[in-house]
């Protein structure tokens, strides 16, 4: 597995209340993976800040991403209903193409930008979300599906401290180098939405950015 200080265009989250980071891998070529807050500072291009400096910090404001659970991340515990995530392999994402994405949220919410339709046809917000209630997804999401690898997961709390370095599993953590990041911190904390409460459609939108971010489980 590639480590995180190895990849370029990588944001790197913790969800609230998940029990690892998430490394979440776009395109080479895709351009639409926002600057850090320490970019936007000094003024850094995505070039810069994405590929060249290769920082995994969240974006500096809101990023929204509709994440698609793959079974190999999943298990049903034995007298259970709900899906669980297993926790002994590394979760990772990946941006994907949009085909094959057809999902709506469950409710239309004002504090969301327009649709894709609706940009397309410059109607303003109210309209969108407000008189026609439209639940599509924002126009400027990204798509990713949330997978296992094959590289198992090392939790150091299952070990106390005897004198076992990160290093040694290097490879199973994402990079916690500050400067690699370009952030103080990858974890978040959902203003609402749990995502070990794991729905139906395995797939929810995530509003993402270093100030605050928010879960909501997705309707097909």
């Amino acid at each position: 597995m590639t480590s995180t200080m190895e990849k370029k265009n990588a944001l790197v989250f913790t969800p609230k209340g998940f029990h690892q980071a998430i490394t979440l891998q776009y395109p080479e070529e895709n351009r639409s993976l926002i600057v850090c807050k320490k970019c936007k500072k000094n003024y850094k291009s995505r070039y810069i800040c994405r590929k060249k400096n290769r920082h995994t910090g969240l974006p500096w404001t809101d990023t929204y991403i509709c994440v698609f659970i793959h079974e190999s991340c999943l298990v049903r515990m034995e007298g259970e209903r709900k899906l669980s995530f297993i926790r002994d392999k590394v979760i990772a994402g990946q941006v994907v193409e949009k085909k094959g994405f057809d999902m709506n949220m469950p409710n239309a919410s004002t504090d969301l930008p327009i649709c894709s339709s609706c940009k397309h046809n410059n109607y303003t917000r109210s309209y969108c979300r407000q008189q026609k209630q439209h639940r599509h997804l924002p126009w400027n999401t990204e798509y990713a599906v949330m997978y296992a690898t094959d590289e198992p997961y090392f939790d150091e709390s299952s070990v106390g401290d005897h004198g076992k370095s990160k290093d040694q599993y290097s490879s199973a953590y994402p990079s916690v180098d500050a400067e690699a990041r370009g952030e103080e911190d990858t974890g978040i904390g959902e203003r609402e939405g749990n995502i070990n409460d794991v729905h139906d459609s395995r797939a929810f939108l995530l509003t993402i950015s270093c100030i605050a971010s928010s879960l909501k489980w997705l309707d097909p």
